[in-house]
């Protein structure tokens, strides 16, 4: 009952932002809610805490239950893709952003060229309860945060960090916002686009 309130709750909010030619917007109802004082500072406390032990030990955790998981959950799923990119070693790989699980395909391809797949998300999904929010602490997340400085000084050094050795690949978001079962193409932004040219890495 409460889930299915809840889906209509998001299709009444795609389409109104699809009327508003908001095709950016966030439209899921439950989403933490922080000022952009309060999201920098997640994001900083997350990079401070990012090479403790305790962390390290967490994330070879998280990443053990995505490497069992992704192939149980993408059973039916054909990756119909060229070997050719097996020999990319660095790369920013984009998707539609349709629904929760639309990264389990990518963690595939990237498990079945024995590439490490980072993901890059939005600062309030380290709010997030439960496993979820668990695992988008975790998994080699990239939080971005609406600071010029961070995404200006900051984001660059940590992908140049990640680049900087063989076989990483990012995953980025274009749309920006998770819009439920949305088929249409999105306005996309161009901050993957951005950076794969600062990065001087190609686009999946």
């Amino acid at each position: 009952m409460i889930i299915g309130k809840k889906r209509q709750e998001v299709i009444f909010n795609i389409k109104r932002c699809v009327k508003e030619k908001k095709f950016n917007a966030k439209v899921e109802p439950d989403d933490p809610v922080l000022s952009k004082k309060d999201r920098l500072k997640l994001v900083e406390k997350f990079w401070a805490n990012h090479n403790s032990p305790f962390s390290k030990a967490i994330n070879i955790l998280a990443l053990g239950i995505l490497n069992v998981g992704t192939p149980l959950l993408t059973l039916n799923t054909k990756i119909d893709n060229p070997k050719s990119l097996g020999k990319i070693s660095s790369a920013i790989i984009t998707c539609n952003h349709y629904n929760q699980f639309d990264c389990l395909p990518l963690k595939r391809l990237a498990m079945k060229y024995h590439k490490r797949l980072y993901f890059v998300i939005e600062d309030t999904n380290l709010k997030l309860p439960n496993w979820i929010g668990f695992l988008m602490r975790n998994i080699d997340s990239i939080p971005v945060t609406a600071s010029f400085r961070y995404l200006g000084r900051e984001l660059p050094k940590h992908l140049n960090k990640i680049f900087s050795k063989k076989n990483h690949w990012v995953v980025v978001y274009p749309e920006q916002e998770l819009w439920l079962n949305y088929r249409k193409p999105c306005s996309l932004q161009k901050d993957p686009y951005y950076y794969a040219a600062k990065m001087n890495v190609p686009i999946i």
